[in-house]
């Protein structure tokens, strides 16, 4: 898996972040650097990168954004609740 996710937890902004995720719509996979966060710095995790991607409104990246969603809930790394209240989920 790739590290695209880097920018985002050395303290890049949400839009980096959600420019990150392009390449996911090419391997359909979540990078490592991702996974291991979501563990090693869950509060930022959670209080800033979910909710970051979560408010996005590119027009440009919403169909990466909307699939990469959905892949972290279904693999258990975004919580049932803030899917669950995201307008864009399909």
């Amino acid at each position: 898996m790739s590290t695209t996710f880097g920018s985002c937890f050395a303290g890049g902004s949400y839009r980096r972040c959600a420019q990150d995720s392009v390449p996911f719509l090419f391997t359909n996979e979540i990078a490592d650097i991702l996974l291991k966060a979501c563990v090693f710095r869950r509060e930022y995790y959670n209080e800033t990168f979910l909710r970051d991607l979560l408010d996005l409104r590119d027009p440009t990246l919403m169909p990466v954004q909307i699939k990469f969603v959905d892949k972290l809930y279904q693999v258990g790394k975004l919580p049932h609740g803030m899917y669950t209240e995201w307008p864009l989920k399909p």
